[in-house]
């Protein structure tokens, strides 16, 4: 009996320190304050590298696309590959077609924008184009970069797909299904593109205050653009692309948001460190996708919760360092009487919902705009520029 009893005290014991041991633990868990939580989040970030993809589904006149037949026995695919600084996405798709299939494209407009995340995050622009001359014959001669090329119907190109080396993947079918019955291909003006050497802080502050006759210019121009956008129903629109040298193809990822209430005005944060007001966004924190990053950024710095409802603009820039690849959203709060945050903290200093003309009042004194976009966009949107559907991003898991 003396030993059992032991034994039993024993193992009562060990529950005991185990119970103890993991309430401790629960303890400094809901002791860690916010900026620890965010190291452990940045320690998770420096696992993946990021990088750019782009693909292209190619169709000529006859209806046909333009399949791949990759080296190293992986299969019939779309031409595509990873974005090399300083080209830009675009440049990326019209240099890999070429490489790949021998075919010399004209980029229409963008399918899709994809991101995934395995062991490095992968953003992906899918685009749509068409040959610039018809009669060009595919490659045929096998290289480094294919073993060759071809027109296909997709029943041609299922029947590759049941015999060796197979298709590598289904994107050409599922894309090729989606553009014949009709499916829409967005304008290339989504994504702008501006490669610049280094942020010039000061030098950006100074392009912010630019005169209020060059700013009506722009948005003069924008707005142009606009009513050439909503006449023309193909919504082609030829893509405007400034390179500089940039060393690697390093990128991070941005989400930024223009959020309208029901009453027609706009969330404005002011910015921690004396930056200035601007809209609410920041960097995406992987695993997380681009629309999770917007809702997040949204909350902690503007202290609102929002119903994204669309895409603005695709942005990709170089500061230096690393490619930038900012996505920036439409979308409206979710409780229409829910308050802008009115304290500081280490996201922001506060938020207001501003109109366009309170904004630009807010802008003429310290610490003034941080930049133009919410005027700009604010402008866009109030003269009845688009946004794009949700659909249009694809988070791939």
């Amino acid at each position: 009996m003396g030993n059992k009893q032991q034994k039993s005290d024993q193992i009562n014991q060990s529950q005991s320190n185990q119970k103890q041991n993991t309430q401790q633990i629960q303890d400094q868990e809901s002791n860690m304050n916010f900026n620890q939580l965010k190291q452990q989040l940045i320690k998770e970030q420096q696992k993946f590298s990021m990088l750019g993809v782009s693909l292209v589904i190619a169709r000529n006149n006859q209806g046909k696309f333009l399949a791949v037949k990759e080296n190293y026995d992986q299969g019939w695919w779309i031409p595509g590959g990873l974005v090399d600084p300083p080209e830009d996405f675009v440049t990326a798709a019209i240099r890999e077609t070429q490489e790949e299939a021998g075919i010399d494209i004209e980029i229409k407009g963008i399918l899709r924008i994809e991101q995934n995340f395995n062991k490095s995050a992968r953003y992906k622009v899918v685009f749509y184009g068409e040959p610039k001359d018809q009669n060009q014959k595919p490659k045929q001669i096998p290289d480094s970069e294919s073993q060759e090329a071809r027109w296909v119907t997709l029943k041609e190109l299922e029947e590759l797909g049941k015999k060796p080396p197979y298709l590598r993947g289904q994107e050409l079918l599922v894309f090729g299904q989606y553009i014949e019955k009709g499916g829409p291909i967005y304008p290339l003006s989504i994504i702008e593109t501006t490669l610049v050497d280094k942020f010039d802080f000061k030098k950006q502050v100074d392009i912010n205050q630019k005169s209020n006759m060059q700013i009506e210019y722009q948005l003069n121009q924008q707005n142009n653009q606009i009513q050439k956008v909503q006449q023309n129903e193909t919504k082609y629109v030829p893509l405007n692309v400034k390179l500089v040298n940039a060393p690697t193809n390093r990128m991070i990822g941005l989400s930024l948001i223009v959020i309208r209430n029901q009453e027609g005005k706009f969330l404005a944060v002011k910015e921690t460190n004396n930056r200035g007001w601007w809209l609410p966004g920041g960097k995406v924190d992987p695993p997380e996708d681009f629309i999770s990053a917007a809702i997040r950024e949204s909350k902690e710095e503007a202290g609102i919760d929002i119903n994204v409802k669309g895409v603005l603009r695709i942005e990709q820039d170089f500061t230096g360092a690393f490619l930038r690849y900012k996505v920036v959203f439409y979308a409206e709060p979710i409780d229409q009487k829910q308050k802008p945050k009115d304290f500081a903290d280490n996201e922001s200093e506060e938020a207001r919902w501003v109109t366009l003309n309170e904004l630009r009042a807010l802008g003429k004194n310290p610490p003034y705009l941080r930049g133009n976009e919410l005027i700009e966009y604010g402008q866009y949107l109030e003269k009845g520029g688009p946004f794009y559907p949700l659909d249009i991003i694809n988070q791939l898991k």
